[in-house]
């Protein structure tokens, strides 16, 4: 009896497995139910089996399905493109246009497109995007299709990032209306349209958004989703004056973050935490936090991006310890990744311009076939193209007159910084020297020397005629120009050195002109050792003019003494 039942239940198989088919919900399922199965060969096996349970088509949807999920996870093993990967999504591509399906199409059109925009080859994606998106019009708005709000959620990201905001909106607002409530694809729209109202500056509204994704986060158990939303929540407290409970929101997306190891959304955090720190003159804590982000930047010369802020709030923070070392060597850093960053935002700009014209040129390929298009709607949209294109390229070069800007005013920084390091070398050198006349006479040329630079300096910036690098009143060139002049401090120093080391001369001086002034005084001692009237006037901030009047009214008032006291200095000389 068992033997017959078993023989009717294997005879009646066939039947069941060709009504298996039916509808997208059934594909969900095996998708669902097999895309985490982190080991290949199990998820390999596993689909291999599925599929003896399908004949027909629905076996080689079964096969396209097995094809996608084998090439995501080639994808995670080795974290970046791969040959294997591209074959099998081609292969997919390939077997989904055979079977005529456009929900399976649209499904692995998308795939293989955010294969690409993962690692932000856009160009690469942009064909796949194009066709999946064209296709979707075609299809009702349900909550059927395979995979549908996810493929929403993938095209959404993809046409925001190239430039296409409208599209990008819409199609997010399109998966909004058909996710379920309490899932994780809930909780990720969610908090993707808080990001949207972010960067529009509507704070309130980012704010509620990001509430909605915390709250699901929490219903649905998905950790990682709410530690994210701490951190977005973090901006906005930020942005409305408060840093102390920006600073408490982001030690917990850090605890969460190293708790389930999500590294990259930790290094976010760790970058937001510092700025809000340093923000708060909490600086020891900011660089410890630095520190710890920087570790994982290291790592992944992609991110370039967020070392160059990572490195701006180190300068910072160096600006307000007032360690000048560490300003030179960050100035430095920003330098080279200025220098990298600008190359490739030019790249993107081009880059743009391309996705652009590809994007039309695809758009135009598909109407041609489908022979919906005219001459009139041909020259509009030939209009329209040329209008993108100009635009683009305005705001590119607009964008390449930013950078070279920002450039100058590091360059400018930088060389300020380098002249204060300077200034303290030649101090410290002064002092080791005892203060000695001939280590004044060096200490004096050196100071001459950074005061030329500083002047040339100032003129390059006053001859850009840009109010944003102009100096202003309190701004360090100004404050180092001030600082190299010879202050009543400095000259005690000198005079002493002169009076230990030349004390002959001094009571000569002293015996000829006994009422001579400080100013009188200070001027016969410079030329004593042999400084210009150029250097002399720049140490005293004056122009060479008032030096030379200056030695003209000595020559009148004092007539033949003073000339005595030039013969006594060749004189002492020439012995």
């Amino acid at each position: 009896m068992h033997r017959l039942l078993l023989s009717f239940f294997i005879l009646l198989l066939p039947f069941f497995a060709g009504a298996a088919k039916t509808s997208a919900l059934s594909w969900n399922d095996i998708i669902e139910n097999n895309k985490k199965i982190t080991n290949r060969q199990v998820l390999m096996h596993r689909l291999d089996s599925l599929k003896q349970l399908y004949k027909g088509d629905d076996k080689k949807v079964v096969n396209v399905i097995q094809l996608v999920l084998l090439a995501d996870r080639w994808r995670q093993e080795v974290d970046s493109l791969n040959t294997e990967s591209a074959r099998l999504y081609q292969d997919a591509l390939q077997l989904s246009k055979q079977l005529r399906d456009e929900d399976l199409q649209i499904w692995v059109n998308t795939e293989t497109g955010f294969y690409y925009y993962r690692y932000m080859e856009y160009i690469q994606a942009m064909p796949y995007f194009l066709q999946a998106s064209h296709l979707l019009r075609n299809q009702p708005l349900i909550d059927t299709g395979i995979q549908r709000v996810d493929v929403l959620k993938k095209n959404s990201y993809y046409f925001s990032t190239i430039g296409y905001t409208e599209l990008g909106s819409a199609l997010l607002k399109d998966a909004h209306k058909i996710a379920v409530p309490h899932s994780t694809d809930y909780a990720e729209i969610a908090f993707s349209l808080g990001m949207e109202r972010y960067k529009e500056g509507n704070l309130d509204a980012a704010r509620h958004y990001y509430l909605i994704s915390q709250e699901t986060a929490i219903q649905i158990g998905d950790s990682i989703r709410y530690a994210k939303a701490l951190g977005e929540l973090a901006y906005v407290a930020m942005d409305d004056g408060k840093p102390e409970e920006a600073i408490k929101l982001l030690r917990e997306d850090i605890r969460i973050s190293n708790r389930y190891g999500d590294d990259r959304n930790r290094m976010y955090a760790q970058i937001a935490l510092a700025n809000a720190l340093k923000n708060t003159n909490k600086l020891k804590e900011a660089k410890t936090s630095l520190q710890e982000a920087q570790i994982y930047l290291s790592s992944k010369p992609y991110l370039k991006d967020f070392y160059y802020q990572l490195s701006e709030i180190a300068l910072e923070i160096a600006k307000k310890e007032k360690d000048t070392a560490t300003e030179l060597q960050t100035y430095r850093v920003l330098d080279s990744l200025h220098h990298i960053l600008s190359n490739e935002k030019m790249q993107q700009a081009n880059t743009q311009v391309h996705l652009q014209t590809e994007a039309q040129k695809f758009q135009w390929q598909l109407e041609h076939q489908q022979k919906e298009i005219d001459h009139q709607t041909f020259m509009k949209r030939i209009y329209v193209v040329t209008v993108i294109l100009l635009l683009t390229l305005c705001l590119a070069l607009a964008m390449l007159y930013r950078t070279k800007l920002h450039g100058k005013q590091l360059a400018s920084e930088k060389k300020i910084a380098e002249l204060k390091l300077a200034m303290m070398v030649s101090e410290d050198k002064l002092a080791r020297a005892n203060h000695s006349l001939e280590a004044h006479q060096t200490y004096m040329m050196e100071r001459d020397s950074a005061l030329a630079e500083l002047h040339k300096l100032k003129e390059r910036i006053k001859s850009g005629n840009n109010n944003r690098l102009s100096p202003k009143p309190k701004d360090p060139l100004q404050q180092m120009l001030t600082s190299h002049l010879m202050t009543d401090e400095n000259w005690n120093r000198f005079k002493a050195a002169f009076i230990r080391e030349e004390p002959d001369y001094f009571d000569y001086i002293m015996y000829m002109f006994p009422d001579i002034t400080e100013t009188n005084l200070r001027l016969i001692l410079l030329l004593k050792i042999n400084l210009r009237n150029a250097q002399i006037a720049n140490l005293l901030g004056i122009t060479v003019e008032a030096v030379k009047k200056q030695k003209q009214r000595l020559q009148k008032k004092y007539g033949d003494e003073f000339d005595q006291i030039r013969s006594f200095k060749d004189a002492g000389e020439e012995s």
